[in-house]
């Protein structure tokens, strides 16, 4: 007889009935569950990095595999579960583009020593500067030279003659070759 009424609750499973609570009913629960819903939730971590508590109380949503196995005679009726969602803040996540190095160089041809300022202020901005002394004489040129020689040394710099006239000086980051280099001839 047992197995009779096994096979009848499995091919037509008895109908829960249906609760009507009343009004006084509903909020007394409601006053309960917040009143124990501090302490009595689980959390756990779902698939796309979220989390989802619920009450500890609550069986889980899915049986595990002894349940399956058991079988079930119980007609009694489940509260509904509440799931409450907890949205964490995910870290913003920023993009770092590399900014393309650009190459700056700038043409001075000095004709006294008063620009020998604005020639270091732009080694010190970054910028190549390259400088032809034909137009300078001997001993403003030897001062010329030394001075920005210097601000060269300061800021790792490299110089490289191009010419005998003509002199290149790069700040530290810009790397100057020489295809071929041309002995000078004096």
């Amino acid at each position: 007889m047992d197995f009779l009424k096994r096979v009848t609750d499995f091919l037509m499973p008895v109908e829960e009935e249906e609760v009507v609570k009343t009004e006084s009913a509903r909020k007394e629960e409601q006053e309960e569950e917040r009143m124990t819903s501090a302490d009595s939730y689980e959390e756990r971590k779902v698939s796309n990095g979220a989390s989802i508590s619920y009450a500890s109380a609550e069986p889980p949503m899915y049986p595990s595999a002894s349940e399956l196995r058991r079988p079930r005679h119980t007609t009694a009726v489940h509260a509904p579960r509440t799931r409450v969602t907890v949205q964490q803040e995910r870290p913003k996540l920023t993009v770092h583009t590399t900014q393309i190095p650009s190459l700056n160089v700038k043409i001075y041809v000095p004709r006294s020593f008063d620009q020998v300022q604005e020639i270091a202020d732009d080694l010190k901005a970054g910028r190549a500067v390259l400088v032809n002394y034909e137009r300078v004489e001997l001993e403003e040129q030897r001062r010329l030279c030394d001075f920005i020689n210097g601000v060269c040394y300061i800021m790792n710099g490299e110089v490289k003659r191009v010419s005998t006239a003509m002199v290149l000086y790069a700040p530290d980051g810009v790397n100057v070759y020489e295809a071929e280099p041309i002995p000078l001839q004096d």
